[in-house]
């Protein structure tokens, strides 16, 4: 049985809002960024650059060798998840998850 938009909704709304999940602002920023996007039927766009300009507030010009800001917000999000999953999420009907080298969300 697949997963509905209205479950995944559900279920990032639930991991932002736990108390227990440790993200800061601008990480939970990015994975309802990264889940808009996957929802929106925009997979192939979520980018490194993509994530830097709407969710870190870098212009243009912004060049992900130089700023390894997305990269280096990635990991921590991961952790975060991970950490949320491991402890009070470990019953939730639904896991959301960023794999390792990419961007785009996995449920």
């Amino acid at each position: 049985m697949g997963l509905s938009e209205n479950d995944i909704r559900a279920q990032l709304h639930r991991l932002l809002k736990h108390r227990d999940f440790t993200a800061t602002p601008q990480r939970r920023a990015f994975l309802s960024y990264i889940v808009d996007e996957y929802l929106a039927g925009r997979a192939d766009q979520i980018k490194g650059v993509s994530i830097a300009m709407s969710v870190f507030g870098r212009d243009e010009t912004f060049d992900q060798q130089i700023d390894p800001i997305v990269r280096l917000e990635a990991r921590r999000l991961r952790q975060d998840i991970d950490g949320y999953y491991a402890g009070p999420g470990r019953s939730d009907p639904i896991r959301l998850t960023i794999p390792k080298g990419g961007l785009c969300p996995k449920v």
